[in-house]
């Protein structure tokens, strides 16, 4: 004879149960989410340093061979092409920071023709900093109050990368001596230029010729 305890319906989960199995499967979301972000930042930083690192060389190449640094039309150019039009009423793409505007150079970027065979394309990641601006890209600026170790050095590159306390990894990092712009020493460490609590600003002092 079949008992009345085995006809007896399968128990279901109760609340705290399901409760358990809905926060367990919460916390494994948010591990895997934190993770694809660190992924995904240090893909978008690489875009950021590897980009640096060639218009280094290739600059440092151009300089060499002509005893110059490529022409620009205004002070500063985007690293790049492809620049998103940021500006209402600009006809060109721009880059840097939000507090202030560099844009593509045509004049720059053909002279740079010269040395590699195209121009690499544009980052147009935006990086936000704590003090509530925002960078783009990869940007070249030609400053004459610009000093390392108290020498003039107009030429330097600058970009900002996501999260604090990054690798800038390219050469000729300099860091600010007493936190004055402009004001640079070469950097102790490799690490960073100065960095807030969710990035890290870079500057390359590029040499004179």
């Amino acid at each position: 004879m079949i008992s009345a305890s085995t006809l007896r319906k399968p128990r279901g989960f109760t609340i705290v149960e399901l409760l358990i199995v809905i926060v367990v499967i919460g916390i494994l979301a948010v591990i895997v989410i934190v993770s694809y972000q660190g992924v995904q930042r240090r893909a978008q930083n690489s875009v950021k340093y590897e980009a640096a690192r060639s218009y280094v060389t290739a600059i440092r190449s151009y300089t060499t061979l002509n005893s110059s640094f490529p022409a620009m039309s205004q002070g500063s150019a985007c690293l790049g092409i492809g620049y998103e039009i940021r500006v209402v009423g600009d006809t060109v793409g721009s880059c840097g920071g939000s507090d202030y505007t560099t844009k593509e150079d045509a004049t720059f970027n053909n002279a740079l023709t010269s040395i590699i065979a195209s121009i690499p394309p544009a980052s147009n990641l935006v990086v936000q900093k704590q003090d509530g601006n925002t960078f783009v890209g990869v940007t070249l600026t030609n400053w004459s109050g610009f000093m390392v170790n108290g020498v003039s050095h107009p030429y330097f590159i600058q970009y900002v990368l996501s999260g604090s306390n990054q690798d800038c990894r390219v050469p000729g990092l300099v860091q600010m001596n007493g936190g004055v712009w402009g004001d640079m020493s070469p950097a102790t460490t490799q690490k960073n230029t100065f960095y807030d609590s969710i990035s890290t600003t870079c500057v390359v002092s590029l040499d004179n010729f």
